[in-house]
C-alpha cells in the first residue's frame, strides 16, 4: 500500500451511468476532488462532472439530453 493513501473495499463498484440505451463512464479525479466522464460509442465528445454521484447522474442525463437535441437540428 502507497503511504497516505486509504484502500477502501467494495463489494460492488459501479463505472457506468445508463440512460436510454447510452453509456457514461465516471471517472474520479482526486486532485480535482470531482467526479466525471464521458459518453461512450458515440462520434462526438460529451463530457460531464459534478462533485456527487447523485450531481454525476443529474450531469449524465442533461448532457446526453442536450447532445440528443442537438442531433435533431
Amino acid at each position: 500500500m502507497i503511504k497516505g493513501y486509504i484502500v477502501i473495499k467494495t463489494k460492488t463498484v459501479k463505472r457506468f451511468l445508463k440512460h436510454k440505451g447510452y453509456i457514461g463512464s465516471i471517472e474520479i479525479s482526486t486532485k480535482d476532488n470531482c467526479l466525471y466522464g464521458k459518453i461512450i460509442g458515440i462520434n462526438d465528445l460529451v463530457s460531464y462532472e459534478a462533485k456527487s454521484v447523485d450531481e454525476l447522474k443529474i450531469s449524465f442525463i442533461e448532457s446526453l439530453e442536450n447532445y440528443l437535441e442537438t442531433c435533431k437540428e
